[in-house]
């Protein structure tokens, strides 16, 4: 979920040392606020509906629950990070893999890059409209398109859908694919049921 891969831009990197500086010597203050709450929710959060509210919860969280040096210390091991996307991509050639982040979220961009270079046949994209913070602000979404991701693996498979059941009821059987999972073939919910030869189903019958 908002996978950064690469390394530490020269003007990222000066950023990131002011605010370590006054975080270390000023403690929590409004400059190194505002950086987080960028980082956290992207550069569109002027777009959202709710963004007073996200901003006052942020802030009343770093400010109550999050000691500075420790916030410090999390910030260097971020800005200490090298470049891992080539051992990404090498590394999760067998492995299927779920890339999520939502299209106002800060890093966007780089999860998209790194999509672009990792198998398609190994590798979904899940892109949520209109949120930053995938987790916080789509849970539903992101749980629904997991499932149907997990589901379409070959496990969890008598698990039901939220609505699938429902919208099967009253149109026989004809509906189209939930959440926006790049997934590699376009197939019914009833060929996601079937387990693939591979896995080995959670249903499975027991002997």
């Amino acid at each position: 979920m908002h996978l950064v891969a690469t390394g530490v831009g020269m003007m990222e990197y000066f950023k990131d040392k002011i605010m370590n500086w006054k975080l270390q010597n000023v403690g929590m203050n409004p400059s190194a606020e505002q950086y987080l709450v960028l980082h956290k929710f992207g550069a569109q959060l002027e777009m959202v509906d709710n963004k007073e509210r996200l901003i006052t919860d942020y802030t009343e969280k770093l400010k109550k629950q999050i000691n500075p040096r420790n916030l410090k210390r999390y910030v260097e091991s971020y800005m200490n990070r090298k470049d891992i996307s080539g051992l990404i991509e090498s590394n999760l050639k067998s492995m299927d893999t779920l890339l999520v982040t939502g299209s106002k979220a800060a890093h966007a961009q780089a999860v998209q890059n790194m999509y672009a270079r990792m198998d398609k046949q190994k590798t979904s994209l899940l892109k949520v409209d209109a949120v930053g913070d995938v987790l916080q602000e789509a849970p539903e979404k992101l749980a629904q398109s997991l499932l149907l991701f997990v589901k379409g693996l070959g496990f969890l498979t008598s698990i039901t859908l939220p609505g699938v059941e429902r919208q099967r009821t009253f149109s026989g059987g004809d509906h189209k694919m939930l959440g926006a999972v790049g997934r590699r073939h376009t197939l019914s919910m009833e060929d996601y049921d079937i387990p693939r030869t591979r896995r080995t189903s959670l249903t499975a019958v027991q002997k």
